[in-house]
């Protein structure tokens, strides 16, 4: 797909949603719940996705979880590292939905918390975080309720590491993350991510992906950075990123780093039915070809 890049990728998956499902809290909701024959996709999609954030807000459910992913990120880079001695790479974390807040809050407390305290808690990750992808996320509405509360938990742009907050426009639980950062960027909209059939594989994939890996030749394909430039529908190459308020609005926005990106979608999923762009809003994260 991206033959001007030079990468290897591998991804471990943790399966922590498994583990949720098998608590007894789990099983009394099931109880009440109504069933009815033929099945409700609307039902299906409030059970599958809006029930685990009520879960999660139960502290004994939410240590239960950090705990559960610490112990499988850290036993699947025990065994990644038995069969690559030799690396050294970047490790990078990726959440879909609820997944998204979880490794937030992990990553966030190696930084804030004392190491032999998450030792002793068993949420001590054994390697360093290079950036967070979170895709379908409501992390930032998440933050938002936190940091009005005022629970101890660092802002984004604190964190020594990248986040990258990855939506479709038709996910209902996806929320933005940069006006958490700064209420200038709320006017600002994110950054579009080319569709694989309008990108131009030989230029664009430097452009967006560049900054994680060389390009073979930097000869002859220029390394590119997010430009602040933007248009109001993608062309066939769309930019990479909208162009910020006035300079001197925005001068300090961070240097410009950003952390929302869309999907770019076809003009023709727009004209769905709302049910249906609910249901195709959430599943298009694991596929490489979105209509």
């Amino acid at each position: 797909m991206f033959p001007d890049l030079d990468f290897n990728l591998e991804v471990l998956v943790v399966h922590w949603r498994d583990e949720l499902l098998r608590l007894k809290i789990h099983e009394d909701m099931m109880k009440i719940i109504p069933n009815f024959q033929g099945g409700n996709a609307l039902r299906e999609f409030v059970m599958n996705r809006v029930l685990d954030m009520l879960y999660y807000t139960r502290d004994r459910t939410r240590n239960f979880l950090w705990k559960e992913v610490v112990t499988q990120l850290n036993g699947h880079y025990s065994e990644f590292k038995k069969r690559h001695p030799e690396f050294n790479g970047k490790l990078c974390l990726f959440g879909h939905s609820l997944g998204g807040i979880i490794v937030y809050e992990i990553a966030s407390r190696q930084v804030t918390d004392d190491p032999r305290l998450l030792k002793s808690e068993g949420l001590l990750l054994d390697f360093e975080v290079e950036s967070i992808y979170a895709l379908g996320s409501p992390l930032g509405g998440f933050l938002t309720l936190e940091f009005k509360l005022g629970t101890l938990c660092l802002k984004p742009q604190d964190l020594p590491y990248r986040i990258y907050n990855i939506f479709h426009p038709n996910d209902p639980v996806a929320l933005r993350l940069e006006p958490v950062v700064d209420d200038r960027y709320t006017p600002v909209p994110p950054v579009v991510i080319p569709h694989w059939r309008t990108m131009d594989k030989t230029q664009n994939a430097v452009k967006w992906l560049g900054g994680f890996w060389k390009p073979k030749s930097s000869n002859n394909l220029p390394r590119e950075t997010f430009e602040a430039e933007n248009q109001e529908e993608a062309p066939h190459t769309p930019n990479c990123s909208p162009e910020l308020p006035t300079a001197n609005s925005s001068k300090n926005l961070d240097q410009y780093r950003r952390y929302d990106y869309t999907l770019q979608v076809s003009k023709s999923s727009s004209i769905q039915t709302p049910r249906r762009n609910l249901l195709l809003g959430r599943g298009h994260y694991c596929t490489s070809r979105i209509s």
